[in-house]
């Protein structure tokens, strides 16, 4: 009897010991995987563009908006608003909403643009921030274009350099600042209103 019970023993100690082996293969492969199976998700590499010149600038804005899935938040000023229309990326951001693109905008309006604040609230969200004169736009929270140097004299302004990056950190600090902004902002409609306008 005692021989026997040894012999049971040494057999589930050896079928102890494939189970341990076959355990360690199964963990060994479902972390190689992902990178069998095709399906590694690298994290994007950060990047960051500067560009100059108001032609290069707003031909780059048109593309960036252009590739817009979910949302546009945009901070501008007056001169900001009247070259993205010249440079046609307001028909980007149309084209962008019919599918389902959602905008956001922040500017100063004042007694000077409320004519034109009022004509772009027709189509965008728009609300009125005091003494406004940075300039970024965030496209789906993954990237965002900000003026480094405004030329604010005319529309023609060629001194103009802007920064293009998909950093993290410098994304989601400007989304939080634009969030602050506009729940403190005031709805266009009635700053207009409050202005004497239509």
């Amino acid at each position: 009897a005692r021989a026997i019970n040894e012999v049971f023993d040494m057999i589930a100690e050896e079928k102890r010991a494939e189970l341990e082996s076959l355990d360690a293969i199964r963990k060994s492969i479902l972390e190689a995987w992902p990178k069998l199976s095709g399906r590694v998700r690298e994290p994007p590499s950060i990047r960051l563009q500067v560009i100059k010149g108001r032609a290069q600038i707003y031909k780059t804005l048109r593309r960036f908006v252009g590739t817009a899935k979910k949302e546009v938040l945009a901070f501008t000023t007056t001169k900001g608003l009247q070259r993205s229309y010249r440079a046609g990326v307001n028909e980007v951001l149309i084209e962008a909403m019919r599918r389902g693109v959602k905008p956001k905008l922040l500017a100063d309006i004042d007694s000077s643009n409320s004519a034109l604040m009022a004509r772009v609230a027709r189509y965008v969200p728009l609300r009125h921030v005091e003494r406004q004169r940075g300039r970024f736009i965030v496209v789906d929270r993954d990237a965002i274009f900000a003026f480094l140097v405004q030329d604010e004299r005319t529309i023609r302004g060629e001194a103009e350099t802007a920064l293009w990056t998909n950093s993290p950190d410098f994304v989601r600090a400007h989304v939080e600042f634009f969030e602050q902004a506009w729940i403190s902002g005031v709805a266009a409609e009635e700053r207009i209103s409050a202005l004497g306008g239509k």
